[in-house]
């Protein structure tokens, strides 16, 4: 069996003391289809033209690149992030009853967590 190009790729049936690879002619089948694929084209424009661009303005990050915008959120919860807003409203800090309770002037635009002990 040759390549494209006219080397050799096995010789099938011959003794590997005699200059052949002793290949079966079903493994040189193998090696033929699979030396075939890997010459072949394995991705078409047509099965990328749905992914996500390498920037994209509709994000809501600072950054506005993919790989930037992860690190940009990544970086976020490493860091910790005091107050998550949510329709103008925020989160308090978890907190006990007692501790809710304890507050006499409640905001009505944080949304109180409290856990029970």
């Amino acid at each position: 069996a040759v390549n494209a190009s006219g080397t050799a790729l096995a010789w099938i049936n011959a003794p590997t003391g005699e200059g052949g690879s002793g290949l079966t002619v079903e493994q040189l089948n193998h090696l033929q289809a699979a030396y075939e694929h890997s010459q072949s084209s394995h991705v078409q424009a047509s099965d990328i033209s749905g992914l996500q661009p390498k920037s994209d303005s509709t994000l809501t990050t600072t950054n506005k690149t993919i790989v930037g915008a992860i690190n940009e959120v990544k970086n976020d919860l490493d860091n910790g992030i005091d107050a998550v807003s949510l329709n103008g409203k925020t989160f308090s800090e978890p907190m006990t009853q007692a501790e809710y309770d304890a507050i006499l002037e409640k905001n009505p635009n944080v949304l109180y967590l409290v856990y029970e002990e």
